[in-house]
């Protein structure tokens, strides 16, 4: 996706709307499984996370049809008011105690 941007620039002594462009070349798990499944097919579902979602994915989540959502990791920025919302909505909302992904699936960033 492009987005376009404007940026008022200085060239010689004269104001200028330069237009910019940038590239998004990202978008959440979640926002990726509402763009590419019907509503239809999601009704009743259960959604698995590595992560607990953002806030603006929580929102979708919620008003997408699934009716739980189970993450590995807590997302401590938005955990809080994610936790009130899925409450608010009925829907389980959980984390997966005791669980390790498999080794060989566990990538070292420090090397």
């Amino acid at each position: 996706m492009i987005v376009e941007e404007y940026e008022l620039q200085q060239q010689d002594g004269q104001e200028q709307m330069v237009k910019k462009q940038r590239c998004i070349r990202t978008i959440h798990a979640e926002q990726n499984l509402l763009l590419f499944t019907d509503r239809i097919h999601r009704e009743g579902s259960t959604v698995y996370v590595t992560d607990q979602p953002c806030w603006t994915c929580a929102n979708m989540l919620a008003n997408s049809g699934i009716k739980e959502i189970v993450y590995h990791r807590a997302y401590m920025k938005d955990s809080e008011k994610v936790g009130r919302l899925m409450k608010q909505k009925g829907l389980l909302f959980r984390c997966l105690e005791h669980y390790a992904p498999p080794p060989q699936t566990v990538m070292d960033i420090q090397a």
